[in-house]
C-alpha cells in the first residue's frame, strides 16, 4: 500500500508515527500507511489553516467559485483512490 503523509500548509511533513488502513471488505488487505498527527502536529496544522485563510478572504467570490470547482474536480476524479 501506499504511505499517506500528514500535509501541513502544503508540505508532506514526515510523522512520528503511522498507522495501518485497511481495505473493509478483506480486512487483511492492508490498503496504506496513514500519518499519525501529535499534538505538536495539530497545534501547526492550526497554525497554517489561519494563516491560509486570511489570504482566502481577499480572493474574491468569482475566483474562489473556480478554485473550488477545480478542487471538486480533482477530488472526482480521485473518489477510488480516496475511498480506499
Amino acid at each position: 500500500g501506499r504511505e499517506y503523509p500528514l500535509m501541513i500548509g502544503g508540505k508532506a511533513i514526515t510523522a512520528e508515527g503511522w498507522f495501518r488502513s485497511h481495505n473493509p471488505s478483506c480486512r487483511e488487505e492492508a490498503i496504506g500507511r496513514i500519518a499519525s498527527a501529535t499534538t505538536a502536529d495539530v497545534d501547526r496544522a492550526t497554525t497554517a489553516a489561519r494563516k491560509a485563510f486570511r489570504d482566502w478572504r481577499e480572493v474574491d467570490g468569482g475566483r474562489r467559485a473556480e478554485l473550488l470547482s477545480k478542487a471538486a474536480d480533482r477530488l472526482e476524479s480521485s473518489r477510488f483512490e480516496l475511498a480506499a
